[in-house]
């Protein structure tokens, strides 16, 4: 891409510029402020960019110059994260509750690109290349409460890097059981059956402990996820519907069939209960808020308070203010099963089950 400017225009390249010749090394964006506005000038990842012009032109970069591979010294290169220099690297909150999630954010000077390590099988480790700036949530379910992990991040601008670390302590989950739930019995009492510590697939592992973190809004808000879970593994998440929650409101939860990798796809049963991992209908209040053989294509339906359809069988009707669980597990078993069976996701040899989860 060719542009030309007349000498008096005066010019601010805003980016790591090392000289009129850079080559890109991510995605990024060149602002050209000119008299008649900002100019953006996308840059393609390898493709060097040349600036040509018939008068004069200032570049400034405003986190130090970018240092390319090829053959420049970088002495004028400086990355730096201390706090005294415009970096940071922090962990929110720290102790965190296995199972939970931590927050990570961190923010290199100079740097071009990130990289974290430390959290074995978590969306931390192997993510890269990270911006130079940012958080992440990370889910801590992959990790062994009880221990210390060094959480570690390098910033770097070509062979010029500077490594922060800090120790992340993973403490016991001790979240009582809700009120009145005390003897009510949660699938984790039968054998063969676990509470999952992560639904996600491949490295995006998801806290399956509350429904805006799985889904990435508040109920009944939400956004496609892929769900998964191993063979005696049920997900319990927590949700508080809203205090305005009527008789005109009304959702559901949609599947889609998902399989691949190390999963294959399972039939689903579903429930809505005040306490975790309920299954029995013994203890779930409306029986509609119970629902076996869930394929794909198929819809757990919700409604608010006194909805005409909310007598409706196999429709589970919710009251406002209060907090509820959507249970999920893969089991074919008919209602009442208890404990259900286990689903072999249909395929031989699989490892877990999967199925797109959709709230709206």
């Amino acid at each position: 891409m060719k542009q030309t400017f007349r000498s008096n225009v005066l010019l601010a390249l805003v980016l790591a510029l090392a000289s009129a010749t850079a080559i890109a090394q991510t995605e990024r964006t060149i602002e050209i402020q000119t008299d008649e506005g900002q100019l953006d000038v996308p840059l393609d990842d390898g493709v060097p960019l040349r600036i040509l012009t018939d008068g004069d032109i200032s570049a400034t970069a405003i986190q130090g110059f970018s240092c390319s591979s090829g053959g420049a010294t970088c002495d004028d290169v400086q990355v730096s994260m201390s706090s005294a220099d415009g970096g940071s690297f922090t962990l929110s909150p720290n102790p965190v509750n296995q199972g939970s999630n931590v927050s990570i954010g961190w923010s290199g000077t100079g740097a071009w690109e990130c990289t974290g390590t430390g959290l074995p099988g978590t969306t931390w480790n192997n993510q890269n290349p990270k911006q130079p700036s940012g958080q992440q949530s990370v889910g801590t379910g992959p990790l062994t409460a009880g221990t210390s992990y060094d959480v570690e991040v390098t910033c770097s601008n070509g062979p010029v890097t500077d490594t922060r670390v800090l120790s992340l302590t993973v403490e016991e989950d001790t979240i009582p059981d809700p009120e009145g739930c005390e003897n009510v019995p949660e699938l984790s009492d039968y054998a063969g059956w676990s509470e999952a510590t992560n639904v996600g697939y491949d490295d995006d592992f998801l806290d399956p402990g509350q429904w805006a973190t799985v889904f990435g809004n508040p109920f009944p808000g939400g956004g496609q996820v892929r769900f998964e879970l191993t063979k005696g593994q049920y997900a319990a998440m927590a949700f508080t519907t809203p205090s305005n929650l009527n008789s005109n409101d009304q959702g559901r939860v949609g599947s889609a069939e998902a399989a691949g990798g190390s999963s294959g796809t399972g039939v689903r049963m579903m429930s809505i209960s005040r306490c975790p991992g309920v299954f029995d209908p013994e203890y779930i209040e409306d029986p509609g808020c119970l629902k076996t053989n869930m394929g794909s294509g198929t819809e757990f339906n919700w409604y608010g308070p006194n909805h005409e359809w909310a007598d409706f069988p196999g429709f589970c009707e919710l009251q406002a203010d209060t907090t509820y669980y959507m249970n999920v597990i893969f089991s074919d078993s008919s209602a009442g099963t208890i404990p259900p069976e286990q689903d072999e996701c249909r395929s031989a040899g699989e490892t877990a089950c999967s199925l797109y989860m959709t709230p709206y």
